[in-house]
């Protein structure tokens, strides 16, 4: 027998997003703009919207300066009548924070989700982490196993943070991966409060700023630069591809980390599905979901964004490489409804094999990598 199912009203969806001038939502924001079916709501503490917002009709979106640290009537009134929000907001975000910032980034979800709730929204979509369970790569007990068959599902017991060594000092995400889990059973007991809101958790891999190519991973869990060596990320320094690491955890630091990408074309998808998929009524509105690409050789199990969203990765960190991009300086789309110049610069992969596309710029063709 078929399981009860929930979806969204037809037509134009009103479509919020916080932390719209962060990495995720700027990429977000010009994947929707793009297919003009949705009313963006934009929230961030920024005085002005990062991403050229349109004027014309068909794609109608609006920007708020908002201080999501305190409850204030200025942006909870811009929940009323939402059909999604999309919570990407948070202090300082990065796995390396302390927990000074992990408890700022706590308040802000606590706000954020509780107003939803109580302006019954509808769907309500939680980056989070594989951080979540980090703690699967230093114990081993998984990805170091050699049974291919023993993932990481969505549904793995609570393991929050993990470290590796940047070159300069040892990171800790603990602070990060401990706020991630807390939003995530805040959303749970929300849920279980508010029939009428469904909440699903996304467990981010890793999405790099910008265009976010398998080449600019490094095994010290940062971008690397032009020349090839890692560099600063969001507030600290990394050394040439974890020297001080033994080879042979060098290996595994890049598998893990390569393992976790998640490709600009898949977390739009992702994004997507998460508004159009009907949700099983028998979950009791609470979901859980691993979000990276498909990526060989990967311990993540993606059944469950198959199974719940009918999310179908396409991108692989092993088999896809970029070798130039032109043309997208004003902004042009790719196909695949994501513009040029997003933040850093162009945040998605051409996936056609063609030397050139209507949106006027060529690409080289996709080689193999390793």
């Amino acid at each position: 027998m078929a399981l009860p199912m929930a979806s969204l009203s037809f037509g134009r969806k009103r479509v919020l997003i916080t932390g719209c001038n962060g990495n995720l939502g700027q990429k977000l924001i010009a994947h929707l703009l793009s297919l003009k079916s949705c009313d963006l709501i934009l929230l961030d503490k920024d005085a002005h919207c990062k991403v050229e917002l349109p004027t014309r009709r068909t794609a109608k979106a609006e920007y708020h300066q908002a201080d999501l640290r305190t409850i204030a009537a200025s942006w909870t009134s811009k929940l009323k009548g939402c059909d999604v929000v999309f919570h990407f907001a948070g202090q300082d975000l990065h796995p390396a924070y302390d927990w000074s910032a992990s408890c700022e980034s706590l308040d802000i979800t606590a706000n954020v989700l509780v107003q939803t709730s109580l302006a019954n929204v509808k769907r309500v979509v939680i980056a989070s982490s594989w951080h979540v369970v980090g703690g699967c790569k230093d114990s081993g007990e998984i990805y170091l196993t050699s049974d291919r068959d023993n993932v990481i599902s969505a549904d793995h017991p609570a393991c929050p943070g993990t470290q590796w060594f940047s070159g300069f000092r040892l990171i800790d995400s603990t602070p990060y991966g401990v706020a991630k889990l807390a939003e995530e059973r805040l959303a749970k007991s929300l849920a279980e409060a508010n029939p009428t809101s469904a909440f699903v958790i996304l467990r981010l891999g890793w999405c790099q700023p910008g265009d976010n190519l398998p080449e600019t991973l490094s095994p010290v869990g940062c971008q690397v630069e032009e020349d090839g060596t890692p560099g600063e990320v969001e507030g600290f320094t990394n050394s040439a591809w974890g020297s001080g690491e033994p080879l042979e955890d060098q290996q595994f630091l890049a598998e893990w980390f390569r393992n976790t990408w998640l490709s600009n074309h898949d977390f739009c998808s992702l994004c997507r599905k998460c508004i159009d998929a009907r949700l099983p009524m028998s979950l009791k509105g609470f979901f859980i979901v691993n979000g990276m690409s498909a990526n060989d050789g990967s311990r993540w199990d993606l059944q469950a964004g198959k199974d719940l969203l009918g999310y179908t990765p396409s991108d692989n960190v092993s088999r896809v490489r970029l070798n130039s991009v032109s043309g997208m300086e004003n902004g042009g789309s790719n196909g695949h409804g994501v513009r040029g110049r997003i933040g850093s610069g162009v945040p998605e992969l051409q996936r056609s094999q063609s030397t050139s596309s209507s949106a006027g710029y060529s690409i080289d063709d996709w080689v193999m990598v390793g």
